[in-house]
């Protein structure tokens, strides 16, 4: 629902079935394994991204509706396996996870340990900011349970290996404005952005 306005930056768009989402994930999982065979036999470390063969990126809206909340369990097995793969070895063949949650337990996102840069906005809970920043980052600052409600997009941000979160503000972007970017730059018909879209948590 949120995303639909901007769909048209993305190469492939899933939100009706978890059926559908979880077959976006394989498909990823299989390009990051087969971009890495193929840079093994280069003796090459790193992907390089090209028009041809571009910077993959997953963005998963509602994380929970696919791994934990979704009624069939083969299918949160199997999302919850493909994301695992790209969380943990994505980075080199250019295959990067971008997801959102609203809740961070570990009931919920038992891999959330595998995401290298969280963002955490306002939390209800002060408990909450370590489940997302990770251990003592509330301690170090980042007060998410006490951002107003006046002040959307404030958050915190926790870098891997960088000890203090960063205080941040994301910039508001109108449904008119989703419109005008997907109009001007549209997706590449070769495979290149994945946008996966859980609608109202359902699968």
């Amino acid at each position: 629902m949120e995303l639909t306005p901007g769909a048209g930056m993305f190469t492939r768009f899933a939100y009706a079935d978890a059926t559908s989402m979880v077959a976006l994930l394989e498909e990823a999982a299989a390009l990051l394994r087969d971009r890495a065979e193929r840079l093994r036999q280069a003796g090459a470390r790193v992907h390089t991204p090209t028009a041809a063969e571009p910077l993959v990126v997953v963005l998963v809206d509602e994380l929970a509706g696919l791994v934990a909340y979704g009624p069939d369990r083969e299918l949160r097995k199997r999302a919850e396996q493909a994301l695992s793969v790209q969380l943990s070895q994505g980075r080199a063949p250019g295959v990067l996870v971008v997801a959102a949650v609203q809740d961070p337990s570990k009931d919920v996102v038992a891999f959330r340990d595998l995401f290298p840069v969280r963002v955490a906005l306002r939390l209800v809970e002060d408990v909450a900011v370590d489940m997302v920043l990770g251990r003592g980052a509330r301690a170090r600052g980042a007060e998410c349970d006490r951002i107003s409600p006046a002040l959307p997009g404030v958050g915190y941000v926790q870098l891997d290996g960088v000890r203090e979160p960063v205080r941040v503000r994301a910039g508001y972007v109108t449904d008119d404005e989703l419109r005008a970017m997907a109009r001007d730059y549209p997706a590449p018909t070769a495979a290149g952005v994945v946008g996966l879209r859980l609608v109202d948590g359902a699968a």
